[in-house]
This record gives C-alpha cells, sequence and structure tokens, in this order.
C-alpha cells in the first residue's frame, strides 16, 4: 500500500507541543533545480513630480482670487449686506480656491462707495465683509483661516462720483498671507 501523500498541509506533530511542524513539501518532477541568474536591474524610484497648482503661493493665491472676482463681482441687495442669489457660483469658485490655498489665511475686505456718512459706510463694509466670510465658512473653509474687515470709502480704486466710478469702489477683496 503507498504511503499517503501530504501537500503542503500544517499539522501539528505527534508529541503534544505548542509548536507545529510543517511536512515536507513533495514536488510533482523530483527536487526542483536551481540555476544561477544575474540580479534583475531594479527599477528606477519613481518620485512624485511637484504640482505646483497643488501647493500654491501667497502670491498665485491672491491673483486667483483676483481674477475671479474681476471677472464676476460678488452682488449684495442696496444698501445691505445680504449677497444675491447670482452671486452662489463666484463664492462657489472662491470656496475652491481657498481650499486649494489652505495653507495661508484669507482676509475678506470689504469696501464702499463714497455715498452716505462714514460710520455708515465702514459698518456696511464690514458687514459685507462678513457675509462673505460667513458663505466661504459654509462652504467647508476653516474659520481660523479667515478673517473679515471693513475699509468703507476709504480706499477707492477710482476717484469721482460717476455710476462707473462708484461701483468700481464698492467691492469685495481677497488677500492672502502665511
Amino acid at each position: 500500500e503507498a504511503p499517503e501523500k501530504r501537500v503542503a498541509a500544517m499539522e501539528p506533530t505527534a508529541a503534544p507541543s505548542t509548536s507545529w511542524t510543517a511536512p515536507p513539501v513533495q514536488f510533482p518532477n523530483g527536487q526542483p533545480t536551481f540555476t544561477a541568474q544575474p540580479a534583475a536591474t531594479p527599477a528606477p524610484i519613481e518620485t512624485a513630480s511637484v504640482d505646483k497648482s497643488a501647493t500654491p503661493t501667497p502670491s498665485a493665491c491672491k491673483d486667483e482670487f483676483a481674477a475671479t472676482l474681476s471677472s464676476s463681482a460678488i452682488v449684495f441687495a442696496r444698501d445691505s449686506a445680504s449677497i444675491e442669489k447670482q452671486s452662489r457660483s463666484v463664492l462657489d469658485k472662491l470656496a475652491g480656491i481657498a481650499k486649494r490655498c489652505n495653507r495661508f489665511h484669507l482676509a475678506i475686505q470689504g469696501h464702499t462707495d463714497s455715498n452716505g456718512s462714514k460710520s455708515h459706510n465702514l459698518t456696511l463694509s464690514q458687514r459685507r465683509a462678513e457675509a462673505v466670510r460667513s458663505a466661504l465658512i459654509n462652504r467647508g473653509i476653516r474659520i481660523d483661516h479667515i478673517s473679515a474687515r471693513g475699509f468703507g470709502a476709504a480706499q477707492p480704486l477710482e476717484q469721482g462720483t460717476s455710476d462707473a466710478a462708484l461701483a468700481k469702489n464698492r467691492r469685495i477683496e481677497i488677500t492672502v498671507s502665511e
């Protein structure tokens, strides 16, 4: 009678013990033969390329915010800090930029035109900056990475009282710092 064939299985030894012994391995074509082969040359280690867009500079972030805000402004209700619904897509874009620039601190700056009293414009610009800050926080921007400040009409972009000049001075800007 042929002895029982065992194939790679773990069985306990006959003696009571906590150790295990592997049975002998049987190869179908007899014992394996090994031939010396030259060592394979290892493949070069791939390093990740640095994606500049993944780690932007403060200057690049500020430029991206400025470009977005110059192409599509945040619109507020007249003499109010209430952001109009048409500004949602702009806020979504700004939040996307802010998420890419999450290593930096963002300062939302509110500006008004020169119509009205200095104190009213300062308060209105602060409330508008806070409204944008809140909108970005609601879109996932960390509260400790974003601040808001109103400047009233103290930093006009354009002098004059024409409708165009007044409209240009009513704005939100975002500065970026480390």
